[in-house]
């Protein structure tokens, strides 16, 4: 038997920074990328994804990108979209460059520059519009391009915009698409497929914890990866499984979904490194 302590009050950075790598803050945390490679840039906290996966008997069944990070080990997660009005649109955007249709001045909608979704999305249309990712210029002209624009701070108030009509396209991840369908709301996705990143629940196990601490620590994620806990998780939040064992649930299947290599081959992860040395440039401009 053992208590599990949580702490909800993000951030979680400055907390790690605070007591050092030797004393962490914390055992386990599940957390967005850039924070935590932020945290890892810092000193040397976590173990690495592929001393998580050896350690754990789940860890033999998972997908090459859930070490993508190079930091912690993903256990679930979506692709990005755009969520869009199906009875607000005529006719219905199709595609990722929709965003910018001039129909749609407005009526666009996305995130806080704090929030992932935003920096992905930032990286996307920096992608799609420039030679690649790293093309600056042409992502803050996207982002110019795209004004005026509601902004949200999370997803779940991206849903209540999109569910009152405040916007008529906006950036959210497909999960909480389809939550929203399978609730009636007239809305759907455009899956991002020029780039295909992916909304993650990744978790770090910090290297220094008393080896009891840790211990705990990894069978927690090991149960994570369980597939039963998974199917579980598609359920409930809408969430993929990142192990190849898992079975999806019919609310994903029925969306089209698959749990295949040649369904995620090009899951896209961002260079975060990249992207946290420009980070002020990025958000300055």
């Amino acid at each position: 038997n053992c208590n599990i302590s949580y702490d909800g009050a993000w951030p979680w950075f400055p907390k790690y920074v605070a007591n050092g790598p030797q004393n962490p803050a914390y055992d386990i945390c599940n957390w967005n990328i850039p924070e935590m490679i932020k945290t890892q840039r810092a000193g040397d906290y976590f173990m690495t994804p592929d001393d998580i996966a050896d350690a754990i008997p789940n860890g033999k069944n998972i997908w090459d990108f859930a070490k993508a990070t190079g930091v912690g080990l993903t256990w679930a997660f979506g692709q990005y979209a755009h969520v869009y009005r199906t009875d607000l649109t005529d006719p219905n955007p199709s595609t990722f460059e929709s965003f910018w249709e001039d129909r749609f001045a407005g009526m666009r909608a996305t995130y806080i520059t704090s929030n992932t979704l935003q920096m992905v999305f930032f990286l996307a249309a920096s992608a799609h519009f420039g030679k690649d990712e790293f093309d600056l210029k042409a992502g803050f002209e996207a982002m110019k391009a795209a004004r005026p624009v509601k902004l949200s701070d999370f997803t779940g108030n991206m849903q209540t915009l999109v569910e009152r009509g405040e916007f008529h396209i906006g950036v959210q991840w497909e999960g909480e698409i389809y939550l929203q369908m399978d609730k009636g709301i007239s809305v759907a996705p455009i899956i991002w497929e020029h780039r295909k990143p992916i909304l993650t629940q990744t978790h770090t196990v910090s290297k220094y914890s008393d080896p009891m601490q840790k211990k705990l620590a990894l069978a927690y994620v090991n149960a994570k990866l369980d597939p039963k806990f998974m199917n579980g998780a598609g359920e409930t939040f809408y969430l993929r499984p990142t192990i190849k064992n898992a079975v999806l649930p019919e609310l994903l299947t029925s969306k089209g979904v698959k749990n295949t290599a040649q369904a995620l081959d090009d899951v896209w992860t961002p260079d975060w490194n990249w992207y946290l040395d420009n980070e002020d440039d990025i958000v300055e401009t």
